[in-house]
């Protein structure tokens, strides 16, 4: 994958949340801190 596909997906995930009213950066925090809570519990980030 390259810059100009990463660069499209981006695009469409930042329509998608304009679609959905969703503001993109408070999901982006919701999403670092649900990853940074794994991270401290469990020294993995993934999911279980």
């Amino acid at each position: 994958m390259n810059e100009d596909e990463l660069g499209d997906a981006l695009f469409a995930l930042l329509a998608l949340c304009e679609a959905l009213d969703v503001e993109a950066s408070a999901a982006l925090d919701t999403a670092l801190g649900k990853y940074e809570r794994r991270l401290a519990d469990r020294g993995d980030a993934g999911s279980q």
